[in-house]
């Protein structure tokens, strides 16, 4: 697994989050358990005002194991450049003497700059760029490739790269910033590194409800609760805002965001033991996302009995190259190597 960011995360505070999950009083956003477990059925989470956010959520089936990390970040589609032959396009990195540096195979939250790197390689003229297209696959999935297809080339040279949404990152930062335990220099560090935000506040968590609206429950009769988890700080701060004008009673910082990072969730959910506290995290998809994954659940769900084929090759041979993508976020960000 990618190594993890040394000052983008509060391990210990989001542990106890979740330890103290079942004992304190907070906000609760009820879900509908059985449209989140129907294929291609909007998933409304209702806050106690009443407001609705229409999400999309696929079957269960899709994890791929019973690991709770596919099953918590199994709904988050991302997008790589793939060639005509189905494999993924690596991207060319070079020092101001034009000699190869390394190899990065780029993953991306956001599906437009997915788009713009397609865009500047086809500029380029260069054959492979020619019949390149997007590709479109679930966050478990493409891990899944990842680490297949580094096992497979077994180059050094060779890294990938989860690309950030820029505005994600920007604001990300901006709470860094914000933060007064935060050091100048560790400030720095998280300047120059291309981390995937994720947002989530104290004063919310998630209990399952069937279609009753009674609270679904666990072997040993406890409600299932989930600690959401965003990659877009908008939604969760406009419902979050909703939430604090209706509580008059509401402390100062009660409805704060927290911000973390990807690489920290997956490394947690991948230490976490089935039925642990760190199980509970719930990874939400991008609001612009939506509509992909309603796709992607439609390739996923069985029709009449059969199986539908993956959205993309998980056993990938060597790749094409391509010229440099445009940076999502630090103009040079050092490529992430897997360890």
């Amino acid at each position: 697994m990618a190594r993890q960011s040394k000052f983008s995360v509060e391990l210990g505070r989001l542990r106890a989050l979740l330890q103290d999950l079942r004992h304190q009083h907070r906000r609760e956003l009820g879900i509908d358990v059985n449209k989140f477990l129907t294929s291609a059925a909007a998933l409304v989470i209702s806050l106690s005002g009443g407001v609705a956010i229409p999400l999309i959520a696929p079957p269960a089936a899709i994890a791929l194991s019973d690991q709770e990390v596919a099953a918590r970040i199994g709904r988050v589609p991302v997008f790589v450049i793939l060639t005509k032959e189905q494999q993924p396009l690596l991207f060319t990195s070079r020092d101001k003497d034009g000699k190869e540096v390394n190899k990065t195979f780029p993953v991306f939250i956001n599906q437009t700059q997915a788009q713009a790197a397609l865009a500047e390689l086809q500029k380029s003229n260069q054959p492979l760029g020619k019949d390149a297209r997007i590709g479109s696959l679930l966050l478990p999935k493409a891990l899944e490739l990842i680490l297949d297809f580094l096992k497979k080339t077994n180059d050094p040279k060779v890294t990938y790269e989860i690309i950030p949404d820029p505005k994600q990152r920007a604001k990300a930062l901006e709470l860094y910033k914000a933060d007064k335990n935060i050091k100048p220099e560790q400030l720095k560090q998280l300047e120059s590194e291309a981390f995937v935000p994720i947002f989530y506040s104290e004063s919310l968590s998630i209990t399952m409800t069937n279609q009753q609206g009674q609270p679904v429950k666990d072997a040993k009769g406890n409600a299932i609760r989930r600690i959401p988890l965003f990659l877009e700080y908008e939604p969760l701060a406009a419902e979050l805002e909703k939430l604090k004008k209706q509580d008059t009673n509401a402390k100062a910082g009660e409805y704060a965001i927290t911000v973390t990072d990807l690489l920290t969730i997956i490394n947690t959910l991948t230490a976490a033991q089935p039925g642990s506290n760190e199980s509970l995290i719930e990874l939400l998809p991008p609001v612009s996302s939506l509509p992909v994954l309603q796709e992607l659940v439609k390739q996923l769900t069985p029709t009449n009995g059969t199986t539908p084929p993956r959205a993309t090759t998980t056993t990938p041979p060597a790749a094409g190259t391509g010229t440099t993508p445009p940076r999502a976020t630090n103009p040079t960000p050092t490529p992430r190597p897997a360890n």
